[in-house]
């Protein structure tokens, strides 16, 4: 079942998407009974979501021009609707003109306007990982929206670890595959460590309780600028803080930033999926994706930060998007798999 939702922001300080693309409506749909990989279960889950454009259905009555855009981890379906990145993408002529193909942009479990822990049952949620978040996208995709094939699935980050497992899953029903800013390997060294210590940062700060606090914690925000430090780039972050006094105001601004943006139960989850250590099988990757599980775009967004920040006709992203969009085969009979 699926509702209307009406919201001025997500939760993470990012605002609604401006209803400014054809078609473009926002909703939520709910599962029953939805279990997680780890055996538990929730009577409902509420899964958020925009789509831009009209499905456009075959002779057979299945939609041919649908598209699935994965965000990353403290983002939600909104990062897609940055003023340098939407007109680029969404507008006339560019990749994914939503005059011309339907584009899914879901909030993933566990963020946004989906269901979280800080909805009410804190760390007694379910321990989701990315298998639980995937098999909600494709619920969503495939029963919420009624969409058996999909022209491509592209994600940033996190969302690009997400896509790499479409593209083993459900490879029957994708024609492309597109993982931006994102290995598959398992997350360790570096990725590992920096999330461990914004963790426990969290689980150690004595105003968390367990995650039954009643106020935000205060504590653990002093580590809160590591995610900036860790996922922008260097180059940038010395443009904005050329000065020791500049260095120490922006410190400030990302502890209040995470203080205004981020509940501590929602991001010990995100960030706390470090014991994920899943890496395709490329025996069953039989949709195209990027060659010997190269990341595409990985160089382009890592120059700036984890996410690209322009998706423009001319960027090299977008080159690749725009060619595998137009040499791919559509429709192709849904397989009946996952």
């Amino acid at each position: 079942m699926s509702s209307a939702r009406d919201a001025a922001a997500d939760g993470h300080g990012e605002l609604a998407a401006p209803a400014t693309y054809p078609g473009q409506l926002e909703a939520d749909w709910v599962v029953t009974d939805f279990r997680f990989r780890s055996g538990e279960t929730l009577p409902e889950i509420r899964l958020h979501y925009v789509t831009l454009g009209t499905p456009r259905r075959d002779s057979a009555g299945r939609v041919e021009n649908a598209v699935l855009l994965l965000h990353g981890t403290p983002h939600t379906s909104k990062m897609w609707f940055s003023p340098t990145m939407a007109p680029e993408l969404f507008g006339p002529g560019q990749p994914l003109d939503a005059a011309r193909y339907y584009v899914i942009l879901p909030d993933g479990l566990g963020r946004g306007g989906s269901t979280k822990p800080s909805d009410g049952l804190h760390a007694r949620f379910p321990r989701y990982g990315y298998t639980d978040v995937v098999n909600a996208q494709h619920l969503l995709v495939t029963k919420g929206l009624g969409v058996e094939h999909l022209r491509a699935v592209v994600g940033t980050s996190m969302g690009g670890m997400h896509t790499w497992m479409w593209a083993e899953r459900y490879s029957d029903m994708i024609d492309v595959a597109m993982p931006i800013a994102c290995e598959p390997i398992a997350i360790s060294g570096r990725n590992l460590l920096f999330r461990r210590i914004l963790t426990q940062a969290i689980r150690n700060d004595p105003d968390w309780q367990d995650g039954e606090y009643r106020s935000p914690p205060r504590h653990w925000l002093c580590t809160a600028p590591l995610w900036a430090m860790m996922l922008d780039s260097a180059a940038r972050l010395q443009a904005q803080a050329p000065t020791r006094q500049a260095s120490l105001e922006l410190y400030d601004r990302l502890v209040e930033e995470a203080r205004r943006n981020f509940d501590a139960n929602d991001f010990l989850y995100w960030v706390g999926l470090d014991r994920v250590s899943w890496t395709p099988d490329e025996r069953r990757l039989r949709c195209p994706t990027c060659p010997k599980g190269r990341s595409v775009g990985s160089g382009v967004a890592s120059r700036t930060s984890s996410r690209p920040r322009s998706f423009g006709r001319s960027s090299p992203v977008a080159r690749r998007l725009a060619r595998s969009l137009a040499t791919s085969t559509s429709p192709r009979p849904p397989s009946g798999s996952g």
